[in-house]
Order: C-alpha cells, then sequence, then structure tokens
C-alpha cells in the first residue's frame, strides 16, 4: 500500500498492519461488524445488543453529527442505552500520513 489515505475499504477494516509510504506500519481496531443498508440507524440499539456492547462511544465530525450522530443518539437513548459522544473538534478531518 502506497498512502493510508487511499487504502480500499476492505484494508482499511482488516486489522493486520500493513506498510505506508510515509516509513510506519499501520492497522486498524478490528471489526466485529459493519452494516450496509436500509434500516441500519433503527436497528441500531438491536444490534449493539446483540453483541454485548456495555458501553458504546459514538464518534463523529461534524458532518456525521449532523447528517445521522444526532439520530443515533437519540435511538439509543430512547432504547435505554446510556451512550456517550465525542465529536470531532475540526470541521472537516483529512486523513494524512502523520496520524
Amino acid at each position: 500500500m502506497n498512502r493510508f489515505s487511499e487504502a480500499t475499504v476492505e484494508k482499511l477494516l482488516c486489522s493486520d498492519p500493513f506498510a505506508c509510504n510515509c516509513g510506519r506500519q499501520h492497522s486498524t481496531a478490528p471489526m466485529q461488524i459493519v452494516r450496509l443498508g436500509s434500516r441500519v440507524l433503527e436497528d441500531l440499539p438491536d444490534t449493539i445488543r446483540k453483541y454485548g456492547i456495555k458501553n458504546p462511544l459514538l464518534i463523529a465530525d461534524h458532518n456525521t453529527w449532523t447528517a445521522a450522530g444526532q439520530q443515533c443518539m437519540q435511538l439509543l437513548k430512547d432504547a435505554g442505552i446510556d451512550a456517550r459522544l465525542h465529536v470531532l473538534p475540526f470541521e472537516r478531518p483529512e486523513p494524512d500520513e502523520a496520524a
């Protein structure tokens, strides 16, 4: 892989370390589930319970918070799930080779 910012989704979801042209090894946290499709937001509380997640943490930037983050937090609250939230403190996160 040449640039982390150009990695495929498959590569980013794989927890195996990979070499980057910045000279470092990068890896991501192993994923238990990735869901795409309809009703993903509405099914979030059930998915959280299915995987036994006790203290979910929602991480969003300003765009994703507006697009779906508020709805996710409300769905979790309505379902009695106490989720924590962290909104990244910059308008537009950019991947870079120093990350």
